[in-house]
């Protein structure tokens, strides 16, 4: 097998990006170096310019596929966590892999599961919903869990995020959906007695996942995701991580007539941990 090192060559084959700085790729390799490199990485490539092997730019050739097929192999293996993606349960499953490693324990707005269905992550040990509609789920008000204090390691919250009117029966698709409330001081009231009775249930150092999202509402732009960040840290959360889900389809609003603000194509996944010293 041929030594392959980490170059800026293989950088723009890879990701287009010959920017990144060498040590970066030399930590995906890292772990690999024994059987890949036989000598230090001290030459200089004159054609991207970075500290990298005497086999980043060979005069007239290019890579042999053995050596692309293994590059990409290894980049696959060595994954590296990114805070946008466009799958909800990848962006759940990267979250627990670095936060909560031991899985999600709580779910009190469970609905039908959609988290769990088909997506590699264990069905939560408590599971909780105002209304509920599975079997595994018990009747439960995220305000006022039947839980003992401190008794939660980790949990996942998708709350409602849009304040609906009723308007000739009609309270649109996404409203229709989900459970919904009339106003946005409504809405946050949901939100920051939620977040009290969370702070109350898990244990200090505790994680709390959020899903939220931002939202129009009486031609006004709602920045939900950082009144939910302002509003945890009062009462004694720790902003830890932030993940964005893009959206590649949305619904067209039932009663649209006139754009005021961008529409809203991506929804946000908190990640909070409980501070120490806090009962």
């Amino acid at each position: 097998m041929l030594p392959i090192r980490p170059t800026g060559r293989c950088l723009r084959i890879l990701s287009g990006i010959c920017r990144w700085k060498c040590s970066t790729v030399g930590n995906v390799y890292a772990g690999l170096s024994r059987t890949l490199h036989d000598s230090s990485v001290r030459d200089r490539c004159t054609g991207c310019d970075h500290n990298t092997g005497s086999r980043c730019c060979p005069a007239g050739g290019g890579w042999e596929e053995e050596e692309i097929r293994l590059i990409n192999s290894l980049l696959e293996e060595t994954k590296i966590i990114q805070s946008i993606g466009y799958d909800q349960h990848e962006i759940i499953l990267d979250i627990l892999q670095l936060h909560c490693p031991g899985g999600i324990e709580l779910d009190p707005t469970y609905n039908v599961g959609g988290f769990y269905r088909h997506s590699g992550i264990p069905i939560p040990k408590y599971c909780f919903d105002i209304n509920p509609l599975r079997p595994e789920c018990l009747q439960g008000d995220c305000r006022q869990l039947p839980l003992p204090a401190g008794s939660i390691r980790s949990m996942i919250f998708d709350p409602p995020f849009m304040a609906t009117s009723v308007r000739d029966g009609n309270t649109g698709k996404m409203a229709g959906r989900y459970s919904y409330v009339k106003t946005m001081p409504e809405l946050h009231s949901l939100y920051e007695d939620s977040l009290k009775e969370f702070s109350r249930v898990l244990l200090p150092r505790g994680i709390l996942i959020f899903k939220c999202q931002d939202s129009v509402n009486g031609r006004r732009n709602y920045f939900t995701h950082v009144w939910i960040m302002n509003k945890a840290e009062e009462l004694g959360f720790q902003a830890i991580d932030l993940f964005i889900k893009l959206s590649k389809y949305t619904m067209r609003s039932w009663n649209h007539q006139r754009q005021f603000y961008a529409r809203k194509h991506h929804s946000y996944f908190w990640v909070f941990k409980k501070k120490r010293g806090l009962i």
